[in-house]
């Protein structure tokens, strides 16, 4: 019996849906206002897990305006791999990394409003890929919304169709949390008067004035060059950060709030009734003189308060309160200047008061009494020019106490006080202590000065740390405690 060998062949259909090709991935753009109608885009990055270094052919397009792109940005495409430049489909085609360097580089792709005001528009991102590890070409498309509030008020004149009458923000068409508002620099003012919107980023020039609703801007919220902001009633939500350094803000009615925090030139507390209310947001004053003046109620909640160049409590001012352990910090080279018979009230909660070192609290108005209620942590200069300061609240000084002839600086109300680091009580003035005090370093009376300690009050000085070098005048009638 002979042996046989038998070959079978069998034929398989290969099913090309088995094979796989991982789709490539493009991130979320970021619209970036550079100028009155010129965006640029940027953050568009194209990735695909099995690149293997083909060609890939990425189109953008959009609806209502223009696109431009740069062919020259080291490392991308050059203008042959680049069509449609300058209209509202370009096509890209070349490596993923040519193609990525281009869209990254600065101002590299932009968007024109081609003569739209408040324009909305869809970017359509279509990639083909290079067939990937199996040879199969495989097409991805996503929109992304690509969304514009332009207002031009160059000319004092609003044409923009979202400002009904030409002054005020109409309800017709309203923006809404993907826009970005942009209000350039002009003569011109926005208004909004009522309704509640939510704007994703803002970007003052000139002047935007809320006067009843509520705006919420849940990005960044720009002031550029002179720009500010007017609260004149309703409510202003700030979830991102609103920057400026010569920005401005005026506060007379209504709500400032939201998760974010403020960096501006100056703000103007400047309420003359009703109620003004900074409620949870920080704000940091970065220069000139900011200012707080009228007789409306003006309430500081849970909101600290930075100060780097000049706060002027101005004649006639009252109502001032900080309430839920809100703060006034001034920093080196910083003034808090009080020149009201009101001052500094505490609410529910309370606050504090703080004057870092190489900053200065002074009162200069020329007569009457200016109370600050809150703690006061004092390690710059408290400077009383006339009339009197009464700090009311307790607190700390280490700082250098320099008080003018008639003039009075009192240590005042229920709450103890202690000097804890090394202070000088000078001028021809008197510091009057009506509270406790406990003296837990160096202080000293230099001569001229009255260090005058009132019925009931009692001043303790720690043996162990603290020294009292009098060369002025100790007097009343309360009580000197060497402990």
């Amino acid at each position: 019996v002979g042996s046989e060998t038998v070959t079978l062949k069998v034929d398989k259909d290969i099913d090309q849906a088995s094979l796989t090709n991982a789709a490539a991935v493009v991130s979320q753009p970021t619209i970036v206002g550079g100028g009155q109608s010129l965006f640029d885009i940027t953050g568009l990055v194209v990735t695909d897990s099995d690149n293997q270094g083909g060609d890939y052919t990425v189109t953008l397009q959009v609806a209502g305006g223009l696109m431009n792109i740069d062919s020259a940005v080291s490392g991308g495409l050059t203008a042959g791999d680049i069509t449609g430049d300058g209209t509202d489909t370009i096509v890209l085609t070349g490596s993923l990394s040519a193609i990525n360097a281009t869209l990254a580089g600065s101002g590299a792709l932009q968007y024109d409003l081609n003569g739209q005001v408040g324009a909305s528009d869809n970017l359509t991102i279509t990639i083909v890929d290079d067939g990937g590890i199996n040879g199969f070409p495989r097409t991805v498309t996503d929109t992304q919304a690509v969304i514009f509030d332009y207002i031009d008020n160059t000319a004092n004149v609003v044409t923009n169709p979202e400002f009904g009458d030409g002054t005020y923000w109409s309800e017709a068409v309203a923006p809404t949390s993907v826009h970005r508002a942009i209000i350039p620099g002009g003569t011109g003012a926005i208004h909004l008067d009522t309704g509640t919107y939510t704007v994703g980023q803002m970007e003052v020039g000139n002047a935007f004035s809320l006067n009843g609703g509520s705006l919420t801007i849940n990005d960044d919220a720009d002031l550029t060059g002179s720009g500010y902001y007017q609260l004149l009633g309703g409510n202003l939500i700030v979830d991102g950060v609103m920057s400026g350094s010569t920005g401005r803000l005026y506060l007379s009615t209504g709500t400032l709030t939201g998760a974010g925090s403020i960096v501006v030139g100056q703000m103007f507390l400047n309420g003359a009734s009703g109620t003004m209310t900074v409620s949870d947001i920080d704000i940091t004053l970065q220069s000139g003189v900011s200012s707080v003046s009228n007789a409306g109620t003006k309430t500081i909640d849970g909101s600290a308060i930075t100060v780097l160049g000049g706060f002027d409590f101005l004649a006639g001012q009252s109502g001032f309160s900080l309430d839920n352990a809100a703060s006034i910090t001034v920093a080196s080279g910083g003034t808090l200047g009080l020149q009201d018979n009101d001052g500094i009230n505490a609410g529910i909660g309370g606050g504090s008061v703080n004057i870092l070192a190489g900053a200065t609290l002074s009162r200069t108005i020329t007569a009457g009494e200016t109370d600050i209620d809150v703690p006061v942590n004092i390690d710059g200069t408290v400077y009383v020019q006339a009339g009197a300061l009464v700090l009311a609240g307790g607190g700390t000084l280490a700082g250098v106490v320099s008080v003018a002839s008639g003039a009075v600086l009192e240590l005042g109300g229920t709450d103890p006080f202690t000097i804890d680091g090394s202070v000088n009580f000078s001028g021809a003035g008197t510091t009057l202590i009506s509270a406790d005090v406990t003296i837990d370093s160096a202080a000293s009376i230099l001569a001229g000065h009255t260090f005058d300690i009132a019925s009931g009050a009692t001043v303790t000085i720690n043996a162990t740390a603290g020294t009292f070098d009098n060369s002025g005048v100790i007097s009343g009638d309360g009580t000197l405690v060497l402990d």
